[in-house]
């Protein structure tokens, strides 16, 4: 039998924008993110380990204008419909599953459109300087937190070999580095009894 291993990390980059829209005003946000996916051990053809992804970079954060900042942060999406997303493939609590919903398998190179209902979690502070003022944001229903005629116009993806963005998130929200480690952890990405869990350095930054 052949046993073999990928040896290192397989890293792939690409650039996400984030557009909302108030009244007619468009406003958009951007990051360059990343995902690497640890080695797989098989013999012969068959996988004994799956590849565990994770994201690096920053969340993405959005200016509404005078109505303040709204962040789009590295999780899973709300919405799980159990079985069907398992026949998909894809962890739909975990941030690189959800963001490749809907990305080509046949095409993985072209930029491809995350719809509102499986969109990551959105976020937004009644004060930027106090983490405990947070607020979890219904994607399919920002005029119910910004006011009529505010809506998520589009979530882009593509890849891109620009360098991951860092430091946007660390000027906006000082808390952060008070918070202590950037260590990924599973359960805390997975904990959605807290959204004070969900803006920990974990979905922020990496």
């Amino acid at each position: 039998m052949l046993i073999s291993a990928c040896n290192g990390l397989d890293i792939e980059k690409f650039k996400v924008t984030v557009t909302i829209e108030d009244n007619g005003i468009r406003y958009t946000g951007s990051a360059v993110q990343g995902i690497s996916c640890g080695s797989e051990l098989k013999i012969g053809s068959v996988f004994l380990l799956g590849r565990s992804c994770r994201p690096f970079g920053e969340a993405v954060p959005i200016k509404l204008g005078n109505k303040g900042w709204v962040f789009m942060i590295f999780s899973g999406y709300s919405y799980y419909d159990g079985p069907a997303d398992k026949m998909l493939g894809f962890s739909p609590l975990l941030y690189p599953s959800t963001i490749q919903a809907t990305r080509s398998n046949e095409q993985p190179k072209r930029p491809w459109i995350v719809p509102a209902f499986r969109a990551p979690i959105f976020v937004r502070f009644g004060d930027l300087n106090n983490r405990r003022t947070v607020e979890q944001v219904d994607a399919e229903h920002l005029d119910k937190h910004f006011g009529r005629g505010v809506k998520l116009v589009s979530i882009q993806c593509e890849p891109t070999f620009l360098w991951v963005t860092r430091g946007k998130i660390r000027r906006l929200l000082p808390w952060l580095d008070e918070l202590g480690t950037d260590k990924f952890d599973m359960t805390l990405a997975n904990d959605y009894s807290n959204i004070l869990t969900q803006i920990a350095p974990v979905n922020f930054r990496w």
